[in-house]
């Protein structure tokens, strides 16, 4: 009795979509072909399928969305003088001391804030490392790791202060209140005395240290609040009042030109759809 009825929705089920598809297909549109023309003037080009600008270093993994930007902005962006050619700093010469303990501390030269980087991030200045002199380096890194080391501790200690708490404040009970309320207590100073600490301004003596987190925060506040989400993306740093160099892309840009040219929502769109290239071309 049913049997039929059955019947006739499976073969509703499967034809059904059937039909759909074939409606979609005499009813749509077709997909809209790639602007190939477009992307070769803004001067991209089709390498091992992928459409990439040589000259700003750069390629974009959805073009078709890369279009659809504002079109000003889009060809200012890629307008070649809009990206002002600064050289960074050079490698300052060391002294022979400096020099070899440098190398053995695998500090990195970052032209743009005139230091050399610890592999923690931190910075020295040239002048303050040559005023520390090779052996006066070598002490300032062994307290520095020294305390981090300690730090480090004191992180595990606190971490297994409060698994203990709590599986103090769980099972305790069966020693009596008074015993668990001792325990707590005891758990509590121990955990708090044992805490990481800041570090302390004897640390790093009368040297100033340099950190990339500073000079982005100086970047954000010289393009101002509007352009935060650009700063972000970019990783703006400032090379003087007027400049900025993008890190994120390893290029340099006025900041009148930002502001002249660009909208904070346009410009964040064309980062959106672009990739710096790493490797040769």
């Amino acid at each position: 009795m049913y049997a039929p009825v059955i019947l006739i929705a499976i073969v509703v089920f499967l034809v059904w979509p059937m039909l759909g598809n074939k409606g979609l297909a005499e009813t749509g549109t077709p997909d809209e072909p790639l602007d190939e023309a477009r992307l070769r003037a803004l001067g991209y080009m089709n390498l091992h399928d992928r459409w990439v600008h040589p000259a700003l270093r750069l390629w974009t993994p959805d073009p078709m969305s890369l279009l659809k930007c504002d079109k000003e902005q889009l060809d200012f962006f890629h307008n070649r003088e809009t990206w002002v050619e600064i050289d960074p700093p050079k490698k300052p010469f060391l002294s022979p001391e400096v020099g070899r303990v440098v190398r053995e501390l695998q500090l990195t030269w970052f032209g743009w804030l005139d230091a050399w980087f610890f592999q923690s991030g931190v910075g020295i200045q040239t002048k303050e490392i040559e005023s520390l002199g090779g052996e006066g380096l070598k002490k300032m890194v062994a307290r520095f790791e020294s305390f981090h080391k300690e730090n480090q501790t004191r992180k595990q200690v606190g971490c297994f202060g409060l698994a203990l708490m709590f599986f103090w404040l769980v099972g305790g009970w069966q020693w009596g209140s008074n015993a668990w309320l001792l325990g707590m207590a005891t758990i509590a100073v121990g955990t708090w005395l044992f805490r990481p600490i800041a570090e302390t301004p004897d640390l790093w003596g009368e040297i100033n240290e340099v950190t990339a987190q500073e000079a982005l925060k100086k970047g954000r506040e010289l393009l101002g609040e509007e352009w935060r989400d650009f700063a972000y993306a970019t990783a703006a740093i400032p090379i003087d009042g007027d400049h900025l160099h993008l890190m994120n892309i390893e290029k340099n840009i006025a900041i009148s030109s930002v502001r002249r040219h660009f909208t904070p929502d346009g410009i964040t769109l064309i980062l959106k759809w672009l990739v710096p290239i790493e490797e040769e071309i």
